[in-house]
């Protein structure tokens, strides 16, 4: 990697609160990992057998794989991509525990052409409280259609993402400010039980359980970017 290019990253590092790693295409390696973050402190060397869990390293290797397989497939048509995202366990030592800690990750890829080649592929990575591995998928720069990759059929379903509503925004931005539904209710001006449906309605649409796998959710996903302009009264 180009020391201007590593320079970069040190600056990235240094401004944001992610982990991530790079890896290079070409030289078969990870050629970066910031050391400012939890996940991947002081882990520079033997990054694979030492931070990837290792009932999950062979689910790892092969969701990179089916990434460079479907870049190779779509051509040019890359540029409609934003990032591929999938999850599975990283472990990390502790002096005081006896074994490894292990904890689900959810993992953003952004990839780097260099010279028209795919060169590099760019890792950020955060906890996350979604329960399985795998998850993988490619989101689309239109914020509108997903696919994932279905490791049963080993093939890619394409999906339409439903856009939430402003009402759904904004009781997610004050339930990330740590407020209750009643709270919510108090600042919109709606009853308890109306704030309590919609949050119900907004599990459906997101698929989840909770509403803090649903602010997650929402910001790996960019709703905010994704308004449908409808409100609910």
């Amino acid at each position: 990697m180009k020391q201007e290019s590593v320079q970069y990253l040190d600056w990235l590092s240094s401004v944001i609160t992610e982990n991530f790693y790079v890896v290079d295409l070409l030289q078969k390696k990870i050629c970066y990992t910031n050391t400012n973050g939890f996940l991947l402190s002081g882990l520079e060397r033997d990054f694979l057998s030492k931070s990837i869990y290792v009932n999950d390293l062979s689910l790892w290797k092969a969701m990179f794989r089916i990434i460079l397989q479907y870049l190779e497939m779509v051509g040019d048509e890359r540029n409609e991509i934003n990032y591929f995202s999938c999850t599975f366990r990283m472990q990390c030592k502790c002096s005081f525990v006896s074994r490894p800690l292990v904890q689900m990750v959810y993992q953003r890829i952004k990839y780097m052409y260099e010279n028209d080649v795919l060169r590099y592929l760019i890792c950020f990575i955060k906890h996350t409280t979604i329960k399985d591995t795998g998850n993988l998928r490619v989101q689309n720069k239109d914020c509108k259609y997903f696919s994932e990759y279905d490791f049963k059929t080993n093939r890619w379903v394409s999906k339409v993402m439903e856009p939430l509503t402003e009402r759904e925004i904004i009781i997610l931005m004050l339930s990330k400010q740590g407020k209750s539904s009643k709270g919510i209710a108090n600042d919109l001006c709606r009853s308890e039980n109306t704030i309590r449906n919609q949050i119900k309605s907004l599990f459906l649409k997101l698929n989840v359980h909770s509403m803090q796998a649903a602010i997650e959710y929402a910001c790996n996903l960019d709703f905010s970017q994704r308004y449908s302009g409808k409100n609910e009264d």
